[in-house]
């Protein structure tokens, strides 16, 4: 059965079948194939079952968070992982569909989604939403300071190195070991796939 991906480019389209997104996400689906989980990520117009997406996470704006702490988080997640985790494309590890009613908060549909080969990703086990459990600091309300008529970087600086602690608590590998309520950042090209193929996949992997 075939289906169509689409690249993030003006009218590049082609078919595609479920091989393509096993053989361009092999090193993703050796990763998970033994733990039972995939990735789902809730997104808003999704136009195909399957949907190829590039992903740089060279610049992003933020929605909610403010922007300079924003830049200061990818600033040191760059000194230590190497890329702006901050603009990664956000996922959540799970073994069934109840992830659905999860990632419908960050779109309007939830999809599977597959990493393509050379990804790398970044979460922690002690975060779910960063925004979400420490909305103070990250919309900078937490940082506001009535002298500067403005954010107090240095604060900023150490909320991120001291009291969150970026470099003890996130990782970039076991992703098996994340639950539901664990936020994933993945830097790479990516597949979405529609919900209803499911059960196509699963059988797939088990034959691998």
């Amino acid at each position: 059965m075939k289906y169509l991906k689409k690249f993030n480019e003006i009218n590049n389209y082609e078919q595609a079948t479920l091989d393509d997104v096993f053989n361009e996400c092999s090193e993703f689906i050796d990763e998970i194939k033994d733990c039972g989980k995939l990735l789902y990520r809730g997104v808003f117009n999704v136009e195909y079952d399957i949907e190829r997406f590039r992903n740089s996470v060279g610049y992003r704006k933020p929605v909610t968070t403010d922007y300079t702490v924003h830049t200061k988080l990818n600033y040191y997640f760059n000194k230590i992982f190497g890329w702006n985790v901050r603009n990664g494309a956000f996922a959540y590890l799970d073994s069934n569909e109840l992830t659905s009613r999860f990632t419908a908060d960050y779109g309007d549909a939830t999809y599977i989604m597959f990493p393509v080969d050379g990804y790398k990703y970044c979460w922690s086990p002690k975060v779910t939403d960063l925004f979400c459990d420490y909305q103070d600091e990250m919309s900078g309300d937490a940082f506001y300071s009535k002298e500067l008529n403005g954010l107090d970087e240095k604060n900023i600086d150490y909320w991120i190195n001291t009291e969150l602690n970026i470099y003890e608590i996130y990782k970039e590998t076991d992703i098996c070991e994340a639950k539901l309520n664990n936020e994933i950042s993945i830097n790479g090209d990516y597949y979405l796939i529609d919900l209803k193929i499911r059960d196509e996949i699963i059988k797939k992997m088990k034959e691998l």
